[in-house]
């Protein structure tokens, strides 16, 4: 998104929340298109408009790259619907045919699955629709989709940056 379509942005932002911009308004304008610049113009537009819908307060730059990679990618799957895709690949392939069942899972439900324990896993009743492993395979599926979300809704270039940062400690 150009500076311009930015402006165009907050203009929309602003009417919404009269109270959107601070005092220096090009500064704010500068901000939002640095942080939106590899988010095309639609997406953005399309975002804030279905933020001012859904939203009752002003939002966040967070809020907004959000609502973009959700418009862009669609929305993730449920918990309920991954759980079933588990549910579905142990009855297609077994308890013996890992490989091939891990490969048949959607991203998130493979590393839910990897996080918790295939072998595990595998060992509880996965046919059972209630119990322990229902529940914890929802709060692990919850925590890695809303990593992969965050991490979705970062620009490439802080990607790039945070891959290259070394860890303190990390001898390598």
């Amino acid at each position: 998104m150009t500076r311009q379509e930015t402006i165009k942005v907050l203009a929309i932002l602003s009417t919404a929340y009269p109270k959107m911009l601070g005092p220096d308004a090009n500064d704010t304008a500068d901000l939002w298109a640095d942080l939106f610049a590899d988010i095309p113009f639609d997406i953005v537009k399309t975002a804030v408009q279905k933020y001012i819908l859904t939203a009752q307060y002003q939002p966040s730059i967070a809020a907004i790259r959000q609502m973009c990679v959700e418009i862009a990618n669609g929305e993730s799957m449920s918990w309920e619907k991954a759980y079933l895709e588990f549910q579905t690949a142990v009855s297609r392939f077994g308890r013996y045919r890992i490989e091939e069942m891990m490969s048949s899972l959607s991203p998130q439900t493979r590393q839910t699955v990897q996080c918790m324990g295939v072998d595990s896993m595998l060992n509880e009743d996965v046919e059972d629709g209630s119990g322990t492993l229902r529940a914890q395979f929802r709060d692990v599926y919850k925590n890695v989709s809303e990593r992969e979300n965050k991490y979705a809704a970062l620009p490439d270039k802080l990607k790039t940056l945070i891959s290259g940062i070394k860890l303190i400690g990390d001898k390598n």
